[in-house]
């Protein structure tokens, strides 16, 4: 059962919403108070689920009394009941975790769909929260495998300037400490493509139950024939890794009948050499496979020049799609996503989750940089993430990147071709021509490639109104029009301009106007009368 606190001062109301919704059938318990500073104490005592609260209320209002319960509780899901004339007290509400919000008078219908809503989002933040729960174990789980993507990246990034820049995100890897690199190639670059990754399977397996006793030694695949190893020279010495890389090459030739080329560094490296000295050990191994396939040699000078060759390396992917982006055309991405995701992500789940983190992360440092924000354009990170540990197969994520791109490209180039005030005309175009039929903002927004949230700030502060006032506002003026100049019933032009009930309409044009939608028919029918009146006056003079 979820636990919902109704505060508002007029017990008539409290009773009524008590009273009026079904309360058991949606699974709901209530209890009331008369007042803010009632309804907090009661709130912090019973903790419930959900609060509805009026805004205006003595001794503490609504809105302070929902920052205090945010402020000990952000899963509570809030509610505020309001007027039209408390709709601004309204948004402001939102912007500090409000979940929804509904005018009065109330109607039953309306609240009961609120509620459910508020319900699903309690289930979906327990759902999250498992999830996340599920992902944090994961990775504990793989903390090899992640580890194994560190230095992956970190052996193939274009320059010793960028590894600088890299931060160990593992507690027990200090920048600062001294490395040694060895690479072992398995097959030659003829053998079956199936065979060699079976071989390097066997090759790993073999090293790291070599190295079970050594910590600090971390197993990069680096393609279907070569295998990296580094350790940190603290745990091992050079003397012994030898003698343990001679015991690799024995058992690896007894499980497959294969000779394995090993090459090492004697030299300690920082963390920021390993890539240049990885690019010279590559082309260093390859000759020595062509020249003897169970040479075990040690370099002692990783200072000599080497010629630019090809070899597997993932792609740059940060450069990537900064240049992706800059260009603006879309018909790239899917290029793009192919060449990541089929040579870094389409072996292993976690890999693929990882690589998604990162493009992620750098499309948001590309938008921060243009001063623009991921979350509004997307949404809140919890449900971009949630998004990405749900997906089941490769194809869902790659698409899923897709998808983030095009609509990055897509708002970008509106942004750049329209501008805000563009924006703003937009939507105040849009409103204008289909009042009677957008019922929410993302019904408004939709295909600006704007969030909901920006929108509505860019039109406060451009109009001094907010999106949903100035929708009601042309609803009015076209009601006024309607009512002076046909004979509709009321209840046809409430329909006509998209309110859900006459009940509703009557109370948002007496806000607005001052009177209801009757007694504004009947004072504009008395001013025509009076100016025909006088009109027979002049012609009989």
């Amino acid at each position: 059962m979820y636990k919902l606190l109704i505060v508002d001062d007029n017990e008539s109301d409290r009773r009524g919403i008590m009273r009026h919704v079904n309360w058991e059938e949606l699974g709901v318990v209530t209890a009331d108070a008369a007042n803010g500073k009632l309804g907090l104490e009661k709130a912090l005592a019973e903790k419930p689920d959900i609060v509805l609260t009026d805004i205006s209320m003595p001794y503490m209002n609504g809105i302070e009394m929902t920052k205090q319960i945010i402020e000990q509780n952000d899963k509570t899901q809030v509610i505020f009941m309001s007027c039209f004339d408390d709709f601004d007290f309204a948004l402001s509400g939102i912007k500090m975790g409000v979940a929804d919000y509904i005018l009065k008078p109330i109607e039953i219908d309306n609240l009961t769909a609120v509620v459910k809503n508020a319900i699903q989002r309690i289930e979906e933040h327990k759902n999250i929260e498992n999830t996340l729960d599920s992902y944090r174990e994961l990775i504990n789980k793989n903390h090899s495998l992640l580890t194994e993507q560190f230095f992956t990246r970190l052996l193939f990034r274009p320059s010793a300037d960028e590894a600088l820049t890299m931060q160990t995100p593992f507690p027990e890897i200090n920048a600062e400490d001294q490395f040694r690199l060895t690479l072992i190639m398995s097959s030659s670059p003829n053998t079956d493509m199936v065979d060699a990754f079976a071989k390097q399977l066997l090759l790993k397996e073999i090293t790291e139950n070599a190295f079970c006793e050594d910590k600090g030694s971390y197993f990069i695949s680096c393609d279907a024939y070569v295998l990296g190893v580094i350790t940190d020279t603290n745990s091992i010495t050079l003397n012994k890794q030898v003698k343990i890389f001679e015991t690799v090459q024995n058992d690896f030739y007894k499980a497959s009948g294969e000779k394995a080329t090993v090459c090492i560094s004697s030299c300690a490296l920082k963390m920021q050499n390993l890539n240049s000295s990885f690019r010279y050990l590559l082309q260093m191994i390859k000759t020595e496979r062509f020249t003897r396939a169970d040479s075990l040699t040690v370099y002692n000078d990783l200072s000599a020049e080497m010629p630019d060759m090809p070899f597997l390396s993932p792609t740059d992917i940060s450069s990537k799609i900064n240049k992706l982006l800059d260009s603006g055309n879309s018909l790239e991405v899917n290029a793009f996503v192919n060449s990541c995701f089929d040579t870094a992500g389409g072996i292993h789940e976690i890999h693929s989750k990882i690589l998604c983190f990162y493009i992620v992360n750098t499309i948001n440092i590309y938008l921060i940089e243009k001063n623009e924000s991921f979350t509004n354009i997307f949404g809140s990170d919890l449900g971009i993430w949630k998004k990405l540990v749900n997906f089941n197969t490769i194809q869902d994520i790659k698409q899923w990147i897709r998808n983030i791109l095009d609509f990055t490209i897509k708002y970008l180039q509106e942004r750049l071709r329209s501008g805000d005030r563009s924006l703003v005309e937009k939507i105040k175009t849009r409103i204008d021509t289909n009042y009677a039929s957008l019922l929410s903002l993302n019904q408004i927004v939709d295909g600006l490639y704007v969030s909901t949230s920006y929108a509505n700030k860019l039109f406060h502060e451009q109009t001094g109104k907010t999106i949903y006032y100035y929708l009601q506002e042309v609803r009015i003026n076209e009601a006024m029009r309607l009512l002076t100049t046909t004979n509709m019933k009321h209840l046809d032009i409430a329909k006509k301009l998209g309110y859900q009930s006459n009940t509703y309409f009557t109370t948002a044009f007496k806000k607005y106007v001052g009177v209801s939608p009757k007694e504004y028919r009947r004072i504009k029918s008395d001013n025509k009368a009076i100016a025909w009146e006088d009109e027979d006056d002049d012609k009989t003079s």
